[in-house]
């Protein structure tokens, strides 16, 4: 078990390695080399909507979740994250169109997380939310 624990330690190692290597010769920023660095590594996106609610996931640190939920703006109604999940997870992007608003987060660290949203608005249904657990590793 620790000998694949060891591999698995340096794979990463090298592939870290490699894509901060590659962006050294680059004019960005660290943080913009962290981002390539990690991206190269991360595994898929975990994409969720409404009826994975109340539910456990796991995460790897790196890892992004991306929950979609339908709204409707127009009429003043939108999704408010009562609580973001932070530090392990981080709210990295909030996009919206006229039928969905989504919410991408990132898993930063080691822990567990648990995001909570309220659909909220003059015509929103009372109760309306969006729950659910992350076990980051």
């Amino acid at each position: 078990m620790n000998s694949h624990k060891i591999l698995s330690c340096c794979i990463v190692a090298l592939a870290l390695a490699g894509a901060a290597s590659a962006a050294v010769n680059s004019s960005s920023s660290f943080e913009e080399r962290i981002e390539t660095a990690v991206k190269t590594i991360a595994p898929a996106t975990l994409n969720l909507k409404y009826g994975d609610r109340d539910k456990t996931y796991s995460l790897a640190v790196g890892q992004e979740v991306a929950i979609t939920l339908r709204a409707n703006p127009k009429a003043g109604n939108v999704w408010v994250i009562l609580a973001n999940g932070e530090p392990a997870l981080k709210l990295v992007e909030r996009t919206q169109t006229s039928g969905e608003q989504t919410l991408r987060f990132r898993a930063m660290a080691a822990g567990t997380a648990a995001p909570k949203l309220a659909y909220q608005g003059p015509s929103a249904p009372a109760g309306y939310a969006f729950t659910a657990t992350f076990n980051v590793r």
